[in-house]
Order: structure tokens, then sequence, then C-alpha cells
């Protein structure tokens, strides 16, 4: 932009004194070379840069992003830019040729479009230059990505792009560019909310498609679990935690489109979660617990709620719950019971709020998350009555029968 506004200055200095007769001039003859040379290097140069990084993009591809060459063919403005630069040779055949033999204007103005042409020819250059080297920023990339996914029409579309992000989020991990693989990751979340939206906005029209919409939650969820299973093995709990979090968000955008689909990544947490706690990542066992109150606290306090069903999705959650804390006091039968207890207190506080006064479901969830929390509260009494030399020796033999395995 800066070049196509210096020469817009320049060219306007040329109608203070635009001569009589410029042809034949010495003038003219060093502005025929100087616009040759000049649109020729920069067609040449423009043309040969673009494709060498064209090949530095493929090895990209190869190596961590697959679908950068098919994003960078299908960019407009980089399309656009080069079309500027191909056609900056011909426009400037074409303008000498006016220039010689056209007398419909004065030659100073094909001087003045030349040079303002080659201004922006420049521009055009330098931004196909710099957005091309985004094109090698694994991050930028799954940008562009996560823009161009939220104007795709067909399923097809959706389906690619979870699996360049699967591809991008296991070659990463097994890389340890954990950046990029948080990146994806979180990519799933904006492509599966594109992707409801999609469907949501059709069955206004048509009827739901709620089987195309569990096939792409399954498709979805079939990924995350390869890319879930290569960072437990390669030790990575950033990988594993992003993945929780990402699927309790889905879990969200799931309820709002339909509650019945809301347990699918609900279990897939679950999954994940004892998954970890298996290979010795407590704390992502406890980022499940975490993601999961949490997903509770928003379904409750942002969402309307007056007509929805409450009871499948928090019925689900309390049960996964449950596991989760008893599976954390079986391993550690020492710690305080009163924390295992506490996200049932606050999902019950929520419940018990005047959010849920008239709602159906109020009742069925309250004598449930009662009943887990006098269920541990019992246990807690009778952990009292146990000697702290028998509760060491449980321990001991759990982690025994746990390197065992």
């Amino acid at each position: 932009m800066i070049s196509t506004v210096i020469t817009l200055v320049i060219a306007a200095l040329l109608f203070f004194a635009p001569g009589e007769n410029l042809w034949g001039h010495p003038s003219a003859i060093f502005f025929i070379i100087t616009a040759v040379s000049i649109s020729s290097i920069f067609s040449l140069f423009g043309i040969i840069g673009l494709s060498l990084f064209g090949s530095s993009l493929q090895k990209s591809e190869q190596k961590i992003t697959p679908g950068v060459i098919d994003l960078y063919l299908h960019d407009p403005r980089i399309r656009i830019g080069k079309m500027l630069l191909t056609l900056f040779f011909p426009v400037t055949l074409f303008l000498l040729v006016l220039f010689y033999r056209s007398d419909f204007l004065h030659p100073v103005y094909y001087i003045a479009i030349w040079i303002i042409y080659s201004g922006i020819a420049l521009d055009a250059l330098r931004y196909c230059f710099s957005k091309t080297a985004r094109y090698s920023d694994p991050v930028a990339v799954i940008g562009m990505m996560n823009e161009q996914s939220r104007n795709f029409t067909g399923e097809a579309d959706f389906f690619n792009r979870i699996e360049n992000f699967s591809e991008i989020a296991y070659k990463a991990t097994d890389r340890m560019s954990l950046g990029v693989g948080i990146a994806a990751i979180d990519s799933f979340y904006t492509t599966c909310q594109s992707y409801l939206e999609k469907i949501k906005k059709s069955s206004e029209k048509n009827s739901p498609d709620k089987e195309g919409v569990g096939y792409f939650l399954f498709y979805l969820f079939e990924r995350m679990e390869l890319i879930n299973k290569k960072a437990l093995g390669e030790g990575i709990e950033p990988i594993c935690s992003k993945l929780i979090t990402t699927l309790g968000k889905i879990a969200l955008e799931c309820n709002k489109y339909d509650s019945a689909f809301t347990g699918f990544p609900l279990r897939e947490i679950e999954k994940f979660s004892f998954e970890a706690g298996q290979s010795g990542m407590g704390i992502v066992r406890e980022k499940g617990t975490c993601t999961l109150l949490e997903t509770a606290k928003i379904m409750l306090e942002q969402h309307d709620i007056h007509y929805v069903n409450l009871k499948d999705p928090f019925f689900c959650m309390l049960s996964i719950l449950e596991k989760i804390a008893q599976s954390s006091f079986r391993e550690d039968k020492s710690q305080n019971i009163s924390l295992l207890n506490q996200p049932f207190r606050e999902l019950k506080a929520l419940v018990e709020s005047p959010k849920l006064a008239e709602h159906k479901d109020k009742g069925p969830l309250l004598a449930e998350i009662g009943r887990i929390i006098d269920q541990f509260e019992q246990l807690e009494i009778v952990m009292r009555t146990i000697p702290p030399v028998a509760i060491k020796k449980d321990k001991d033999d759990a982690q025994k029968e746990t390197e065992k395995s």
C-alpha cells in the first residue's frame, strides 16, 4: 500500500509540467528502457520467488501441515497478487504502444498510469511474499484453515478439515511441538461448532439429519482417541489435558444443538480421564473432573434451560464424576474425602439456585446429587475408624498392583 501511495504522488507531480511532445525526447527513451526493464524484472522475480516458496510448502505439508498446498492455491488474495504481477509486463508493452501510436491522451498520462501500476505491482509482490511466508508457520496455517471452515457448505469439507487437523495434531505430538498440537486440537471445537451451526440452519428448512451428526461426532472422536493414545504413550500431559477441555466445549455445542448428543463427548471425557489415570497422569484425570464441573456450570448459567432436558446430560456427568472420584479414592485412601465431595456440593448449590426453581428436572437432580454426597460422607465416617497404618498398607498394595500391570 505504501508503494501505491508513493507512485500516486509521483504520477500527480507529472501533471504540473506535462510538456508538449515527449516522443523522441531523451526522457521518453529513458522511460521506455526503464519501463521494460522494471516490468520484466518484477514479473520474472515475482513468479520465480513465489514458485520457490511453493516448493518449500510441499516440504512443510509432508512434515506437519497437510492441506497447506490446497489452502495456498485457493487463497484469493495471493491469486490476485500473482495476476497483477503476471500482467505487469504485457500492460507495460501495451502502454508503450499507446505512448508511441495513440493521440487519444497526452503521453504523460500513459507514463502516470505505468508509474501507478508499478507501485501496485510492488505492493502485490510484497504482499504475496509476506502472505506466502505465513504458510510456513503451522499455527498460522491452522488459523487460516479455521477461517476457511466458517465458509464451508458441503459436509465433505468438514470431514476433510477434521482429517487435516487430526494429522497435524498427531504429527505435532510425535515431534513434541506442543503449540502446534494444541492449536490443532482447539480447531476441532471450531470445526465442530461451524458444522453444527450449518446443520442447524439447514434443519430449519429440511428435517434434521441426526444420523449424520452422530456419524460426524463418531468420526471426530475416533481421531481424538488416536491423538490421546499417542500423547499418553509419549507422556505429554498438555496434549491430553487440551483434548479433555476441548471435549467439554464440544459438549456445550452439542447441548445447544440437541441435548441427545451431549452424552457422546461426555463419555469421551470419561474414557480419556480413566486412560490418563491408568497411565499415571492423575493431573489429567483431575482436569476431567474440572472440565465436567465447568461444563455443568455453563449449561446452567449461560443457556436458556427453562424447556431444556437437563436430566440426561446431568445424570451422565454425575455418573462420570462419581466414577472418577471413586477411582481416585481407590488409588489413595489417605486423601481428604471432603475434596472428592466438593464438586457435588458445588453442583447442588447450582441446582438449588433460583434459576432452576420451577424446572421439572430439579427434584431428580437434587436426589441423585444428595445420594452421592451421602455416600462419600458415610465413607468419610468409616475411614475415620480405620488406623492410618492399615490405610498406608492398602496404598502400598495398590501401588504394587499398578506397577505389575
